[in-house]
């Protein structure tokens, strides 16, 4: 949010993340922009639609140190995938005493997200390790027009284990692990006003305009579209 021309947009599903820097976005294949965790490209191939997905849990990155955003290719010090440029998530470590934080996201449209950390040494000054959690649920931003259900929430949890071992001064291992459980509700298309679907007459039927249904020789679908309802059927 706070740096220009970065933008994180959803494809057709709630976890298909493409990312954009200054408007460049591929149509197929690999993200031209990479994602880094911890110095590790987590952006994936997509072949049947534009931009790409990310194999990091978002939810998962709250606890980090700091991100650093670079602009324009990257390529010699990112991969390939970094021709528009590339995000580095850098995730905190524990320190050398234990600590913790947690915190509280609560919103209307039932949105509410906890998550926390805790890590210190196991044995200090060589080994150290941090636990990162998170669950969160929503309701959605939308009601369908026909239920009054809602629409486009969900609800999930997740956690990370990072570990970190300095068996010498000039040497750091650190590695992290990551699980996340994620269910999400049908999203939003498109809003349908309940008056505009309407049963169609039986002649409109028999000359093969809407759908039929399995329970009844009568057939629901969208009138007034003139594809759906050609002018010389009366309804």
């Amino acid at each position: 949010q706070l740096v220009p021309s970065v933008q994180f947009d959803t494809a057709f599903g709630p976890q298909d993340t493409r990312v954009t820097i200054r408007g460049l976005s591929n149509t197929r294949g690999r993200s031209n922009v990479a994602f880094l965790v911890d110095g590790i490209d987590v952006t994936t191939e997509n072949a049947i639609s534009a931009g790409s997905g990310l194999l990091a849990n978002r939810r998962l990155l709250n606890d980090v140190e700091r991100i650093e955003v670079v602009k324009g290719p990257q390529s010699a010090l990112y991969g390939r995938a970094a021709f528009a440029g590339a995000i580095s998530y850098v995730t905190k470590e524990p320190g050398d005493e234990l600590e913790g934080v947690v915190r509280i996201d609560a919103a209307d449209f039932g949105r509410l997200q906890l998550d926390g950390a805790v890590g210190g040494p196991v044995v200090p000054g060589l080994l150290g390790v941090r636990v990162t959690g998170v669950k969160w649920s929503e309701d959605g931003y939308y009601a369908n027009s026909m239920s009054a259900e809602d629409v486009g929430g969900g609800d999930g949890y997740g956690g990370a284990l990072t570990a970190v071992l300095t068996p010498a001064d000039s040497v750091k291992i650190k590695a992290r692990v990551e699980y996340s459980d994620e269910d999400y509700d049908p999203q939003a298309t498109v809003a349908v006003p309940r008056n505009t679907i309407r049963l169609y007459p039986q002649n409109a039927v028999d000359a093969g305009v809407g759908i039929s249904t399995a329970f009844s020789g009568t057939a629901t679908t969208l009138i007034d579209f003139g594809v759906y309802c050609p002018p010389d059927i009366a309804v």
